[in-house]
């Protein structure tokens, strides 16, 4: 299981990197055709890459203009001829000016605050309050195999590989079931893959644990909601988590933004 996870990790990778070759391209279509789960995992890797170039596009362009605004601060700056009457103003006229190092630095705030809030502020409210702890899985219960497939876990889910670390919280539980931490991240990787109804599913059962994990539960069903864009729902869920000293600061600030 764990070496299939991967393998389909890296080959989408190649993929998306142009990398992998027309057969096996080809061949790879065809396993997406026949398996919506996979290729619901590409579409997510997909989808990720195209955000991070075009953010970053943006964010060189926003960087080459002010490094033409820079370039130009060296040098006598002439403006273009002024058309007065139909009549281009004769060139000869023109008065060059100096742009100072103040005025550089409100033309260059005018670029680059917006692309750079554009840049890192998220697009949607499960962006911005959506973040999940990374896990540490960093007891070793002395079996070499269940240790690697815990440490493997760990990797994948840490790095945000959501459809392989679901792969290794499967394999794990059916060795583990009683892993509480390991079911919350499957139910987690499940909501980053877009597979809510499963994620509300182990959220739910996760919220029959203690108090803490019943409060963690429900705080997951939340932003299963949010992510949806489901704001009533998740609504509902955070007026109950009020006064229950669980994220309470971001409670309340999700609450009125929604």
């Amino acid at each position: 299981m764990e070496k299939e996870n991967l393998e389909i990790y890296e080959t989408i990778q190649q993929y998306l990197a142009g990398t992998l070759s027309p057969k096996d391209k080809t061949a790879f279509d065809a396993k997406m055709k026949a398996d919506p789960e996979l290729e619901a995992e590409f579409l997510l890797h997909k989808n990720i890459d195209a955000l991070r170039y075009e953010r970053n596009d943006k964010l060189q362009e926003g960087l080459a203009i002010l490094q033409e605004i820079q370039l130009g601060d060296n040098e006598n700056i002439t403006p273009e001829p002024v058309k007065i009457e139909g009549k281009a103003e004769n060139p000869a006229k023109r008065i060059p000016m100096k742009i100072g190092w103040r005025q550089l630095a409100g033309i260059a705030a005018t670029f680059l605050i917006p692309i750079c809030i554009w840049f890192l502020w998220p697009d949607n409210l499960y962006e911005k309050y959506g973040i999940h702890d990374n896990l540490e899985l960093v007891e070793m219960s002395g079996q070499g195999s269940l240790d690697k497939l815990k440490l493997d876990l760990q990797t994948a889910y840490n790095n945000k590989h959501y459809g392989v670390a679901l792969g290794y919280c499967e394999t794990y539980l059916k060795q583990k079931l009683d892993d509480y931490e390991v079911q919350l991240a499957k139910g987690i990787c499940l909501l980053e893959l877009d597979r809510y109804s499963e994620a509300l599913t182990v959220f739910k059962q996760y919220a029959y644990g203690s108090a803490g994990d019943k409060i963690k539960g429900e705080w997951y069903q939340a932003m299963t909601y949010l992510k949806q864009d489901d704001k009533a729902q998740c609504k509902a869920i955070l007026q109950k988590l009020q006064g229950q000293g669980f994220k309470e600061d971001t409670v309340v600030a999700l609450l009125q933004e929604l």
